[in-house]
């Protein structure tokens, strides 16, 4: 008699949403290569809410339950859904995990900002994410974190053995052939959040305004209108509320349509896990200014400028230097080309199911 497939359990939240953001997305592209590399595994998908369009690679199930403050769809829906699927490994891909799994599992831990960064979040919120993580990573059969940075903190913060934590860098897709770039546009990604540091990208800009005085900003994912409010005021106090449009969220085509039209990304943040907008970037052959804090150093490497986000004017002048550069702006684009090609979402599926498969075993 043949063997079972074997059945893969992923707590999808994050994906199966209206607008689907950068973990999401990695979760969908990670799953379409793992398809194609373990066609015989079968992928269940847990969510609250279906989509219009079932993403491809799954079958979805959601189950809604009332109580978000007591997380019920986590401590309740997500294994018993396992359960039902006989699932041989739950995924538990957003750094918690139920507290009775009833199967081995593992989980993915993006980033600690709430142990590591002032983001507005409460006292207690940060509590119970701390208490919730450390109930995952002491039960988990293994435990991935997407960069070396939140490996060093998950150590630091948490006490995790480093030797049970495998780092997994998230990959890139190859880009759209680029259409005609403008040569004075800058692409930045804003966000409420103090650590996506809109404040600073736009005072920033401003400094590189003086030196590059046709340089334009397009500031895209800002979705709260009182804090988009604020930024355009900041806009018009800088002098450059006519240089900068503001985006909230764009769909996957409408961003590949942005980063083929920048000359530069500028991404000074304060604090990331990973940094998937640097990676789009360098795929896309845009030119790359970005932070040198947290994990943004690691997954840039040598194929972009690092700056230090506090120093907004030293971020502008370097800015304005690569951006009035075009021969410097070449070299970076070959580099970030080139960097983005070393993380391949073949080597992500490739890793991601060697843990899967040890822990199986």
């Amino acid at each position: 008699m043949p063997e079972r497939p074997v059945r893969i359990g992923v707590d999808a939240r994050s994906l199966l949403q209206k607008e689907a953001r950068g973990e999401g997305k990695t979760l969908l592209r990670l799953y379409q290569t793992l398809a194609r590399l373990r066609p015989t595994w079968r992928v269940h998908a847990y969510g609250e809410t279906a989509p219009a369009t079932p993403p491809p690679a799954f079958t979805v199930r959601t189950c809604e339950l009332p109580g978000f403050r007591w997380n019920t769809w986590e401590r309740i829906a997500l294994p018993l859904m396992a359960a039902r699927d006989r699932v041989d490994l739950l995924h538990c891909s957003s750094s918690s995990a139920p507290p009775l799994v009833g199967r081995p599992f593992v989980v993915t831990v993006h980033d600690i900002i709430p142990l590591m960064f002032d983001d507005g979040q409460s006292q207690a919120y940060a509590l119970r994410f701390e208490q919730s993580l450390g109930s995952a990573l002491r039960r988990a059969d293994a435990i991935i974190a997407v960069s070396e940075s939140t490996r060093r903190d998950l150590v630091a913060r948490l006490g995790v053995r480093p030797d049970r934590i495998d780092v997994i860098h998230w990959g890139a897709d190859p880009a759209a052939p680029a259409g005609a770039r403008d040569d004075a546009l800058v692409l930045a990604f804003g966000g409420d959040a103090p650590r996506k540091n809109t404040a600073g990208v736009l005072a920033g800009f401003a400094h590189a305004r003086k030196r590059v005085p046709a340089a334009r900003l397009v500031l895209v994912g800002l979705s709260g209108a009182k804090k988009r409010a604020e930024f355009e005021a900041l806009a018009a106090r800088l002098g450059v509320a006519d240089a900068v449009r503001f985006e909230g969220y764009v769909s996957d085509a409408d961003l590949q349509r942005r980063y083929g039209e920048a000359a530069v990304l500028f991404y000074p943040s304060l604090y990331e896990g990973f940094g998937m907008p640097v990676v789009e970037a360098m795929a896309s052959g845009v030119a790359v200014v970005a932070s040198n804090l947290t994990s943004i150093p690691e997954v840039v490497g040598d194929a972009g400028v690092l700056v230090d986000p506090r120093d907004e004017q030293a971020a502008g002048e370097a800015l304005a230097a690569v951006l009035g550069d075009a021969n410097r702006r070449a070299q970076l684009s070959a580099r970030g080309l080139e960097r983005a090609r070393e993380l391949s979402w073949e080597e992500c599926a490739r890793k991601t199911a060697a843990v899967f498969e040890r822990v199986l075993a």
